[in-house]
């Protein structure tokens, strides 16, 4: 996309007629400028520029990650409860159901008692 833009921008400086009518040179350079495009080369050429961007490039990808492992952590440690809860919960469930299979043989003795 870049190098479609410049041919365009130099395109469009060398044969204005043919590109938007009949605005001069002189007018598209004051509204791209030489200068302006010898500024934005100098800023994706500038060294210490690019090595700022890559420093600050690679501290978000090292935060995303310490997030990403932070994450996973609580992650981790969420499932260890919600397993230790269901455990808990499974062995009350095993009471009530004994509690049950108790109360519905002493109901039955009760009404065979009565019975007789």
């Amino acid at each position: 996309m870049g190098r479609l833009r410049s041919t365009r921008l130099f395109s469009d400086l060398l044969f204005p007629a043919t590109r938007s009518g009949s605005r001069s040179i002189s007018s598209r350079l004051g509204e791209h400028g030489f200068g302006g495009l010898s500024d934005k080369f100098a800023q994706i050429t500038d060294q210490s520029a690019v090595s700022s961007s890559c420093s600050r490039i690679a501290t978000l990808g090292q935060r995303i990650q310490n997030d990403i492992t932070d994450l996973n952590d609580r992650i981790g440690q969420l499932q260890t409860r919600v397993a230790a809860r269901l455990q808990a919960a499974d062995a009350l469930q095993a009471q009530l159901t004994a509690q049950q299979a108790l109360l519905s043989a002493t109901l039955q003795l009760v009404v065979l008692h009565e019975l007789r």
